[in-house]
């Protein structure tokens, strides 16, 4: 987003690792992953961790722990719908996802 205006669209297929995207400008720098047009799961990774969490951000253990999440793991393993998972869907005493 570019105040109101959307930039890039990005659809996910967390089970087969698949990413797609429509870019909606022509602004390099205004679209989700700059000039590259078909982005691979490895773009998508360091999409999340540069833009949206990454490991050293400030208060970062804070942000987990409201997740329910006892540590950083890799976006397969903590996003789903819409970038959060349900705090149900993790089992704390086995220290991973049900």
């Amino acid at each position: 987003m570019n105040h109101n205006d959307l930039c890039t669209t990005i659809d996910i297929d967390f089970r087969h690792e698949k990413i797609t995207i429509h870019n909606y400008t022509e602004q390099i720098l205004l679209r989700a992953f700059g000039v590259i047009e078909n982005p691979d799961w490895k773009d998508f990774e360091y999409f999340l961790e540069d833009r949206c969490f990454p490991r050293t951000r400030d208060h970062a253990k804070e942000i987990l722990r409201e997740m329910n999440l006892p540590f950083y793991a890799d976006c397969r393993e903590n996003t789903g719908a819409y970038g959060r998972r349900s705090p149900v869907d993790y089992d704390s005493e086995k220290g991973g996802m049900k």
